[in-house]
């Protein structure tokens, strides 16, 4: 059995891909501990260079990586009750947060719309993109 054949059948078992996701995003906090970069984008980085030199799909990757996503809206809604408890901090300060808030959208759909253009993606999908980029 080559190495190919190998990763083949191990690629497509959506355990591998949850195990990878958790191990590069532990690389992520130990190399944001020493440089302070951000252990999401190192995440990606890594979990993008595995997918890219395997020539493996997003689909196969998110079968295993699902359960992350899934975990996501929980954690999102968290997030809630310690901006309630701060609320009466975050009214004082809403003129910088709205300005942050204004100026991270706009940010977010320009970059969306030039990575858009930059890889030649389509019109619609640089379209159906930019909205969702303002989240």
């Amino acid at each position: 059995m080559t190495i190919d054949l190998l990763w083949q059948h191990l690629a497509q078992n959506p355990v591998l891909w949850l195990c990878l996701t958790l191990v590069a995003y532990q690389i992520g906090i130990w190399v944001y501990q020493k440089t302070l970069l951000s252990p999401f984008v190192i995440a990606v980085a890594i979990l993008l260079g595995i997918l890219f030199s395997t020539d493996t799909h997003y689909e196969t990757f998110f079968a295993g990586a699902q359960f992350v996503h899934f975990l996501l809206g929980p954690a999102t809604v968290a997030l809630a009750v310690p901006l309630f408890d701060q609320r009466r901090r975050l009214a004082k300060l809403w003129a910088p947060l709205l300005i942050g808030v204004v100026v991270g959208c706009i940010t977010g759909v320009v970059s969306t719309v030039l990575l858009g253009v930059l890889f030649d993606a389509s019109v619609e999908s640089i379209m159906s993109m930019a909205p969702k980029s303002v989240t």
